[in-house]
C-alpha cells in the first residue's frame, strides 16, 4: 500500500463478487492516481474476498480490511480508521465515479482549505428502464456554502442530501465528527453524517455529475424501499437524529431553524403515514404543542380537513415565526 496517498476511497462489501472486479476497474480510469482503495469485508460468504485479495496482491495502492457482519456505518467507520489520505471518499461498490471525480474535488479543497467537504452532482440511473435523473441540489449555491444554511436545508429534505459517493472529505473533518452514527437504522447513517458536517463546517458546492448511483433490484436502496416505506425511514430519521440536534442547536446556538425543520419534517411523515393506516412511533415530548395538534387532528377528522387545517395554520404561522414554521 503506497505511503500517504492523497485520497483513500472506502468501498465496503458483502457478498458482491460480480462487482468488485468492475469497483476497481473503474478507479483505474481516475484522471488522478494518488489514491488508495480500502475494500473492507462486511462478512462475506461468496467470492468476493478472494476477488479483492487478488487486486490487493497486483496493486500497491488496494488493501483489504475484515469487519465481520456489523453493517454498513462500521464498515465505513472501519474504514475511515484505517484511512490514510488527507482527503477521504466512501462508494458503495455498485456505483462508480467520475472519472476526474477525485481529481477535481481534491483541487477544489485544496484551493480552499477551510472547507469541510466538497460535493458534487449525483447522476441516478435505473437499470433495465431508459430513467435517468439528476439528483435535486436543493439551497446549494457554486462556490463555499457557510453552515448552517444546507444542514437546515438537508434536515427536512432528505432527498437533497448528497449521494455518499458524490462527496471529499477532509479526513481529519470525517473523524472530528466521529464518522458515520452506527446507531441510525434502516439505512440512515448518512442523514447523521452529512448534517454534521454541514452544521460545523463550509460545504463546497461542485455543479458537476461527480458520481453515477445506480439502482437495481438488488441496490441497497431499492433494498431499504422495500422493506420500510420511505416516511418511516424519514421519520426514523427525524426521531433518532436531527430532532435531538435539533434541541442542542437551539440550546448551543439560539437558533431555532434546524430543529423547527426536524419537528416539520416529523410531522409531514407521520401525516402520510396516517393517510395510509400505519402505526406511528412515540413522539418526542419536546414536539412542538402545534405539531402535536395538527397530528391529532389527522388521527380525529376526515383526512382532507385535517389538511387543509395544517396548510392554513402554518402559512399564517409562518408569517410572524419563519424560522419557527417554515414552508420550505
Amino acid at each position: 500500500m503506497v505511503e500517504s496517498p492523497l485520497i483513500s476511497v472506502i468501498i465496503p462489501f458483502v457478498n458482491h463478487e460480480s462487482h468488485i472486479e468492475n469497483a476497481y476497474s473503474w478507479m483505474k480510469k481516475q484522471s488522478l492516481l494518488d489514491w488508495e482503495l480500502l475494500f473492507i469485508d462486511n462478512g462475506a460468504t461468496d467470492n468476493s474476498r478472494s476477488i479483492a485479495d487478488s487486486i490487493s496482491g497486483v496493486d500497491q495502492r488496494v488493501h483489504v480490511v475484515d469487519q465481520s457482519t456489523k453493517g454498513i456505518a462500521p464498515a465505513r467507520n472501519k474504514g475511515l480508521e484505517e484511512a490514510r489520505g488527507k482527503y477521504v471518499s466512501f462508494l458503495d461498490v455498485d456505483d462508480h465515479f467520475h472519472p476526474e471525480k477525485l481529481e477535481k474535488l481534491s483541487r477544489i479543497m485544496e484551493r480552499y482549505p477551510e472547507v469541510g467537504m466538497a460535493f458534487g452532482k449525483t447522476e441516478r440511473i435505473y437499470l433495465g428502464t431508459d430513467k435517468v435523473v439528476i439528483q435535486d441540489w436543493g439551497v446549494a449555491r457554486k462556490g463555499v456554502n457557510a453552515p448552517p444554511d444546507l444542514a437546515i436545508d438537508w434536515a427536512t429534505n432528505f432527498y437533497r442530501l448528497p449521494q455518499t459517493g458524490a462527496t471529499l472529505v477532509r479526513t481529519d473533518v470525517a473523524r472530528a465528527v466521529g464518522g458515520f452514527p452506527e446507531d441510525m437504522t434502516l439505512g440512515n447513517d448518512d442523514v447523521g453524517w452529512h448534517i454534521e458536517i454541514a452544521l460545523r463546517y463550509p460545504i463546497y458546492f461542485h455543479p458537476e455529475v461527480v458520481v453515477h448511483y445506480y439502482r437495481h433490484q438488488k441496490s441497497e436502496g431499492a433494498r431499504l424501499n422495500q422493506a420500510v416505506l420511505v416516511e418511516q425511514r424519514y421519520l426514523d430519521a427525524h426521531l433518532r437524529y436531527t430532532h435531538p440536534r435539533g434541541l442542542r442547536w437551539k440550546k448551543e446556538m439560539k437558533d431555532p431553524a434546524l430543529l423547527a425543520r426536524s419537528e416539520k419534517g416529523i410531522t409531514g411523515n407521520v401525516i402520510s403515514l396516517i393517510r395510509k393506516g400505519r402505526e406511528i412511533p412515540p413522539l418526542p415530548p419536546s414536539l412542538h404543542p402545534y405539531y402535536r395538534r395538527v397530528i391529532r387532528f389527522h388521527q380525529d377528522r376526515p383526512f382532507r380537513w385535517a389538511n387543509l387545517y395544517f396548510k392554513v395554520t402554518r402559512r399564517f404561522r409562518a408569517l410572524f415565526q419563519p424560522d419557527r414554521f417554515p414552508l420550505r
